[in-house]
């Protein structure tokens, strides 16, 4: 076991450099069991629920990808502090440009016991922004995700699906230009999703603007309208991936694009957050403008069929004052359509700001959510508390804010002391590496501990983004920790 000394003093962080040891993920199913209620092993509060039994999807599909089996999927539903708001720059809101980096699900796919890759697009990931901001823009989309270009007329279509909002090639008049994707690492495989309608046509594909390598069509005559999904297939290597639509005579609505090398088998993790997403609108069934469509949120998170679906929503709940049976009915239908194929698991918001919303009002949200995790036998994570974990006084600790254009913000004594106190708690049950695992990402925030990790603290406070990028940080450590040594 690692010494508690060697956290307090900040070495811990420098060791998060080292690669971990990949045999952790073959540690035997359910020896860590967190079930709220003690177990064979000490409870680490904050973890709720996890055993053997309501993780076997996602440990199958995690075999599996290290078998070299098959790919997998980890889908991410939720809000601002699912898509990484406040971790980037830029106007709008705050912090919103080249955050998607940033964000917790990306930031967690390098601390993964698996395989795991973020080469993927899923939704515009900012429907719900009002129309004084970013409404029906994508120029905002391509700035929070630069691997996305759009052609000119290319507009952010309000019906909704996962992931929030989905591109359009215009809306009465259509246009005849495409838009581009280009992943982040070497791929050959591209899995291309595409909503339908009555206005629909034909979409092709090709790899740097060669031959048509696949076509799918958009048209539906009515409802229900379903999803469509077709693949790609070229040469290994980091190509531009080109949607265009077959003519300027209807519409085109590319909806998830997951790109993967066939030749090494990976959990592909899919952010399907969007901003200012309360639970209603992720329980959509279908937009009564559009009727029936497989490719709303509801239905399409069964589309998708995720391995492990993690669901982090409540703050815009709280925010909106949604009741809290109203908001407990709309969680319930997500979880039943996510259980259809896999594991799922509930991470509550982070804290807030308690001049938006007060900390009393946030604990009714997650408290519902905490029922319905052991109401449905799957795991929950109590992110505000574990926030909160490392704060002399709660009054005093703004904890992660949500105040105006501020969606996360600074974290006083917090983010300093979270981290160590979080340790501390995993000690008794976690090895050395598990631990190492979470502060991979932390290192390079907080540094070698002493005077270097002071000067961090002290730039840390003067800069927002870096502040919310750290608290992500936080987010990716405390989940992937649990995907990694609780199941």
């Amino acid at each position: 076991m690692i010494n508690r000394r060697t956290f307090i003093k900040g070495a811990g962080t420098a060791a998060g450099l080292l690669v971990p040891d990949r045999s952790i993920a073959e540690r035997s199913v359910g020896r860590l069991l967190l079930d709220g209620g003690g177990g064979s092993y000490p409870n680490v509060p904050g973890y709720y629920n996890f055993n053997a039994a309501n993780m076997k999807s996602w440990n199958t599909a995690k075999a599996a990808v290290n078998a070299g089996i098959r790919n997998a999927k980890l889908l991410v539903l939720g809000d601002h502090q699912v898509v990484g708001a406040g971790a980037g720059a830029g106007a709008g809101p705050k912090g919103f440009t080249g955050a998607k980096v940033n964000s917790w699900p990306n930031q967690m796919a390098s601390l993964l016991s698996v395989h795991a890759s973020t080469n993927s697009f899923v939704g515009t990931n900012v429907a719900g922004i009002s129309a004084s901001t970013l409404a029906g823009s994508l120029a905002s989309v391509s700035a929070y995700d630069p691997t996305l270009t759009f052609g000119a007329g290319w507009v952010n279509d309000g019906a909704l699906t996962v992931g929030g909002g989905m591109p359009c090639n215009g809306i009465g008049p259509y246009t005849a230009n495409g838009m581009s994707w280009v992943p982040t690492t070497n791929c050959d495989t591209f899995e291309i999703h595409v909503a339908t309608y009555s206005t629909g046509i034909v979409l092709n594909a090709n790899l740097d603007g060669g031959a048509t390598l696949g076509s799918v069509n958009c048209y539906q005559a009515a409802n229900p309208y379903p999803e469509q999904k077709f693949t790609v297939t070229g040469s290994l290597g980091v190509h531009t991936l080109n949607l265009l639509p077959a003519s300027s005579s209807g519409g085109v609505w590319p909806i998830m694009i997951i790109g993967t090398n066939s030749a090494v088998k990976e959990v592909s993790i899919l952010n399907g957050g969007w901003y200012a997403a309360t639970a209603a609108q992720i329980a959509t069934l279908c937009v009564d403008s559009y009727g029936i469509a497989n490719w709303n949120p509801l239905p399409g998170i069964v589309q998708i069929a995720p391995d492990l679906t993690i669901i982090m929503v409540g703050s815009m709940d709280a925010y909106q004052a949604t009741p809290l049976p109203t908001f407990t009915e709309n969680l319930q239908l997500i979880i039943s359509a996510a259980l259809l194929s896999g594991s799922v698991i509930l991470v509550s918001n982070a804290p807030f700001g308690t001049i938006v919303v007060s900390t009393a009002v946030q604990k009714y949200y997650i408290s519902a959510m905490k029922t319905l995790a052991f109401a449905n036998n799957i795991p929950f994570i109590d992110v505000f508390y574990l926030m909160y974990a490392g704060s002399r006084t709660l009054a005093s600790n703004r904890g992660l804010t949500y105040s105006g254009a501020q969606h996360l913000s600074r974290f006083d004594r917090s983010l300093r002391l979270t981290p160590r106190i979080f340790a501390r708690k995993m000690e008794p049950i976690l090895t050395e590496a598990d631990i190492v695992m979470f502060y991979k990402t932390l290192s390079s925030v907080f540094g070698r501990g002493g005077r270097r990790a002071q000067a961090h603290e002290e730039h840390l406070a003067a800069n927002d983004s870096e502040y919310n990028l750290a608290g992500y940080a936080l987010v990716a450590g405390w989940v992937a920790t649990s995907l990694n040594g609780f199941c």
